[in-house]
């Protein structure tokens, strides 16, 4: 992709393809090509290891995108994504400590792609 950035400065005639480079996902590296965002409970039962699966929209992503998590929990945990598809992945969220917890709360989830072919960029 080429980076195109365009400063908009008044009274100057903008036209239909300034506006649709500077803001296309395909052709502008400073936007993301797909993203999506969401939040998934996690169950801990007496122990330091929870997992949930996450689904993706169909057909958002054309490769793995970059997984990123945050949990909520009034326990500190940490979570990752692994498993990682165009689909979907898994996430897993554990006790650092090792901890055995009871205890469910939410994990917060983003996925990005940045360009067409690449999930990096």
């Amino acid at each position: 992709m080429t980076t195109l950035h365009k400063t908009f400065v008044n009274n100057e005639y903008v036209d239909a393809d300034q506006y649709n480079n500077a803001l296309n996902p395909t052709t502008a590296d400073h936007i993301p090509y797909a993203v999506a965002a969401g939040s998934v409970d996690v169950t801990f039962a007496a122990s330091n290891v929870a997992t949930a699966n996450i689904t993706f929209p169909a057909g958002r992503f054309t490769v793995p995108p970059i997984v990123t998590c945050n949990p909520t929990g009034g326990f500190a945990t940490v979570a990752r994504a692994t498993a990682i598809t165009a689909n979907g992945c898994t996430l897993i969220d554990w006790t650092p400590a090792g901890n055995n917890i009871t205890e469910t709360h939410a994990v917060h989830w983003e996925a990005r792609q940045m360009t067409p072919t690449t999930a990096a960029g």
